[in-house]
């Protein structure tokens, strides 16, 4: 839980300077006392996203530069990268009752505004200023000690370790996504991607119960990953995934539902023409650039495409409530954590690992406090 130099209490942090520029430092703990809603934590384990990858070879793109400060934080670069994070309370504000000291907790790290058109309609998720713990916040998760808002923190059950409380803000984007697109569990589903989203997709579908369901994912690891959930996958590069689909579901009519977790203009052209008439395509990928869509397979055949943002009020609840009585199981969760490294071992283990043999991995997660994470 940090050092003590001198005088001065500090801890550890991976620090965001910048394109391919990462520093682990010790920051220094203030010493003032917490503010009204604000506790203290330790964190134990944060898991390395896409995101985090993204900013380290093309960023900074979320992180607030210096000259033009986040409108709701007024943080800027450098910044403590993390905001898959997990952790325990040691010190609360007294005007806290939500968590209390000891309390095991996974944390939230999106913050918004509560003010705009998006909040006053429980959409938080589009938040016009909404801010992000580890991404354009200096707070994030690849630090030994932080100080958030208690309303960010989620208190685990006994059955639910610190190591799979780091999964919760993953599992919840697909949580989302599964509950907002509809579906049923008399439903079937074509998941085109199986990355670490479009995995936590298939157990999010699972968990709803939704069995039928069939995966697209042209990389044999990810294949393979996907097989031990206990899905049927195919490889689009060898198979014609839309006729497929077709064949699979509702007696050669397709599936009811495509959840795209790739983004890119083949999984989009696959999803729109696979699903059966009427049916809805679901988009929870980030995309790198304007897709071109077939506005008349819409329109001729009464299908959907539907989106939405990372995750709502009551998903990281519902998350963790599937986890603890096993509709998440651990032993599936414990599938998609394929690396466990130190924190100074961040950028050589954990970023460069997944960029240079990314189909290996799904999640990589990162002990923070050694103490802690064991």
């Amino acid at each position: 839980m940090g050092s003590i130099k001198g005088h001065i209490r500090t801890a550890k942090a991976l620090r965001y300077h910048g394109q391919r520029d990462l520093r682990v430092e010790d920051l220094p703990i203030s010493a003032a006392p917490l503010k009204e809603g604000q506790i203290r934590l330790r964190t134990a384990w944060c898991g390395i996203c896409g995101t985090d990858v993204h900013e380290y070879l093309n960023g900074p793109v979320f992180p607030p530069m210096p000259a033009k400060p986040h409108p709701l934080t007024g943080e800027h670069m450098p910044i403590t990268l993390g905001h898959e994070f997990s952790g325990v309370v040691f010190e609360v504000h007294p005007s806290v009752t939500r968590v209390k000291p000891g309390d095991k907790v996974a944390v939230e790290p999106l913050i918004t505004d509560n003010t705009c058109y998006a909040c006053s309609i429980n959409k938080r998720n589009i938040c016009d200023n909404s801010t992000f713990l580890g991404l354009n916040s200096t707070t994030g998760g690849l630090c030994e000690e932080v100080v958030v808002p208690a309303s960010t923190c989620h208190v685990l059950p006994a059955n639910v370790s610190l190591e799979l409380g780091a999964m919760v803000e993953p599992l919840s984007v697909a949580w989302h996504a599964v509950s907002n697109s509809g579906i049923a569990a008399t439903h079937s589903a074509l998941v085109l991607g199986a990355g670490p989203i479009g995995l936590a997709v298939i157990l999010c579908l699972q968990a709803k119960g939704i069995q039928d369901i069939l995966v697209s994912e042209p990389s044999q690891a990810r294949n393979n990953q996907a097989k031990m959930l206990g899905v049927q996958v195919l490889n689009p590069m060898e198979e014609d995934a839309v006729v497929k689909s077709k064949e699979r579901f509702n007696g050669s009519i397709g599936p009811d539902y495509a959840f795209d977790a790739s983004g890119i203009q083949a999984t989009l052209d696959t999803g729109l023409k696979a699903v059966r008439k009427n049916g809805i395509h679901y988009n929870i990928a980030l995309w790198g650039k304007k897709p071109v869509i077939d506005m008349n397979e819409l329109l001729f055949n009464g299908k959907t495409l539907k989106s939405d943002l990372s995750y709502a009020r009551g998903d990281y609840e519902a998350v963790i409530q599937a986890m603890a009585d096993g509709r998440l199981s651990a032993d599936s969760l414990q599938l998609l954590i394929t690396g466990k490294i130190d924190l100074e071992d961040t950028e050589e283990k954990g970023i460069q690992e997944l960029i240079n043999v990314k189909d290996k991995h799904i999640k990589i997660l990162v002990r923070v406090d050694k103490s802690l994470s064991k």
